[in-house]
């Protein structure tokens, strides 16, 4: 087998992996079929590419593999296909492609967990994001929510950090520590939902990781507060990552970091993003006009109480969100 000068990487690709399926021993030019499709899977994380790989009829290669007796062969085929997925063009074909859901309905029940998880991710960016975007411009921000971490698993150990000085600080955190997997992609989800503010470790893998992207893209579509968290020295977000971060200014907690000037940094840019999803909560059918004018009055009568209430009760943690949340108090009892 020969390549022409001018066959790009995609086309190589997809021509190894037809050979290898034709051949006997699954292999072409040494490399096994599931190989090639890891390496498709990778090349798949590149937007440019998700086009050709699509158009150069790499789904009927992928759903061989997903018949395989080979985990490793239904991995990365099922990998690709998820990978594909998020380009909206695609996924409406993908959706409407019978035979592949069923083959994605059947693997997410497979025995293998990577897998499973494989297959559900990519079932669930196909079915369950396009839901989501058509309820985008209604969607409404949980006030008071926890903070949640979306973060690779390489930068597990960092984040373990982050998690517990944030919960020294007295802050609400939801973090994944099993490695968020097919069965729970739900769970993120509302994980997501009732957020006040997401967290997103960012760094080439995260960028690359089909399980990141599903949170982070999620995460957009329901216009969250993102504070990005620089895991990775020198790295500057490209690709999907950087178009979803914008001009968003990171905190360093990379391997050289001070973490605790970084941690610090971190605290007062959640705090700054809190009060005013708490004063969403002054709007919230919970406080009817009656319950705005018993506050006031208990604001009058007993102010010991009251203050420390918005303490203990809707849990403040510094002056300026009392302020602010007094100032919104007041508006609404003008109204």
């Amino acid at each position: 087998m020969t390549f022409s000068f001018h066959e790009g990487a995609v086309e190589i690709m997809l021509t190894l992996l037809q050979s290898a399926l034709e051949s006997k021993d699954g292999r072409c030019r040494g490399y096994t079929t599931s190989e090639i499709a890891e390496g498709l899977a990778l090349i798949a994380t590149c937007e440019k590419n998700k086009n050709k790989i699509f158009e150069s009829g790499a789904i009927p290669n992928c759903e061989v593999l997903m018949k395989s007796k080979d985990s490793r062969n239904r991995l990365f085929a099922t990998k690709v296909v998820w990978q594909l997925a998020f380009n909206r063009t695609i996924r409406e074909k993908l959706e409407a492609n019978s035979a592949l859901m069923e083959l994605l309905d059947r693997l997410s029940k497979d025995t293998d967990k990577e897998v499973c998880n494989s297959a559900r991710g990519a079932l669930w960016v196909i079915q369950k994001q396009e839901k989501e975007e058509a309820k985008q411009h209604t969607a409404v921000t949980v006030p008071c929510g926890h903070i949640m971490i979306s973060y690779q698993w390489n930068s597990q150990k960092t984040m373990l950090k982050v998690n517990r000085a944030l919960q020294d600080a007295g802050i609400k955190v939801w973090m994944d520590v099993e490695q968020m997997a097919g069965s729970t992609l739900q769970a993120m989800a509302e994980a997501v939902e009732k957020a006040s503010v997401v967290l997103i470790g960012v760094s080439a893998k995260y960028k690359d990781s089909p399980n990141c992207r599903t949170e982070a893209e999620y995460t957009f579509e329901l216009r969250k507060e993102i504070i990005p968290l620089m895991m990775e020295q020198n790295y500057k977000p490209d690709g999907w990552l950087g178009a979803l971060l914008g001009a968003k200014l990171w905190i360093d907690f990379s391997k050289h970091c001070n973490f605790e000037e970084s941690i610090k940094q971190l605290i007062r840019d959640i705090n700054s993003c809190t009060p005013m999803l708490k004063e969403v909560a002054v709007c919230n059918k919970e406080y009817d006009g009656s319950l705005m004018h018993q506050l006031q009055q208990l604001r009058k009568e007993a102010p010991e109480f009251f203050y420390a209430s918005l303490r203990r009760d809707l849990a403040f943690t510094s002056l300026n969100e009392i302020l602010q949340f007094l100032r919104a108090l007041d508006k609404m009892d003008s109204v």
